[in-house]
């Protein structure tokens, strides 16, 4: 397992000192590179810093009131397996169709 993860950081890596990481294998199912997900990760980049600075402050230095609200908010779109799978599986058809 260790060594699949230092390939995976090691492709990651490679892929964005890529001028078109997008081209690469490594994202070809992605769905999430445009530039509304860039924007989205972004914002989510943002709101996690402030996160941060806000538990700091409620959960190490006690100087704030502890607000559990809204702490499971997510602003970013999941992408799971199955969906990855189906898409797959989708240009598959296509291409067959395609090849007829």
């Amino acid at each position: 397992r260790c060594e699949q993860l230092w390939i995976l950081s090691d492709q990651i890596y490679s892929a964005f000192q890529n001028s078109d990481p997008n081209s690469l294998p490594l994202f070809e199912y992605t769905t999430q590179n445009t530039s509304k997900g860039y924007t989205n990760m972004e914002t989510c980049y943002q709101y996690g810093i402030e996160h941060m600075e806000d538990l700091l402050v409620q959960e190490v230095y006690l100087t704030k009131k502890k607000n559990s609200k809204g702490r499971a908010v997510k602003n970013l779109d999941k992408d799971t397996v199955t969906a990855l799978k189906q898409r797959k599986k989708q240009e598959k058809i296509i291409n067959l169709k395609m090849n007829i």
